[in-house]
């Protein structure tokens, strides 16, 4: 399978955006990973049941899914939420429905992405950010 590269493909692109990012199962502490008051963002990659596509052995199966971008900013920040949506629409704008993102020989495309209702806690302030893709790989 090719979820590797269909990931890979999407954090090599979050990554141009510059912002400090909790990866998934990598040790990661906002205390001493990030600047006061900056916010970071957190990647959830979540991969959905592949699909067939064509028949026989050699035919392409459709990879999808859902690759999640929560910003988590500090409470209390002077700009309020402002920071949020600043990177909230930065990520949307990075990917946009129809871009397509290439890592190896897997070709990634963007079905859509969106933004959910922020989340609060004691200490941050969560803005979710999903982004549906899809790819057509190899058996």
């Amino acid at each position: 399978m090719s979820f590797n590269n269909v990931q890979a493909a999407l954090n090599t692109k979050l990554v141009t955006l510059g912002y400090a990012v909790a990866w998934e199962n990598k040790p990661f502490n906002p205390e001493t990973d990030v600047a006061e008051d900056t916010p970071f963002v957190k990647v959830d990659f979540m991969p959905a049941e592949t699909q067939i596509i064509e028949l026989g052995i050699n035919g392409k199966n459709s990879l999808r899914g859902i690759y999640q971008v929560s910003i988590w900013a500090p409470i209390g920040l002077k700009e309020g939420d402002y920071q949020s949506r600043t990177y909230a629409e930065a990520i949307l704008a990075a990917f946009k429905r129809g871009d397509e993102l290439e890592y190896g020989t897997t070709l990634v495309r963007i079905i859509k992405s969106w933004k959910s209702p922020a989340l609060e806690t004691q200490s941050y302030y969560t803005v979710p950010v999903s982004i549906r893709w899809k790819a057509y790989v190899d058996n």
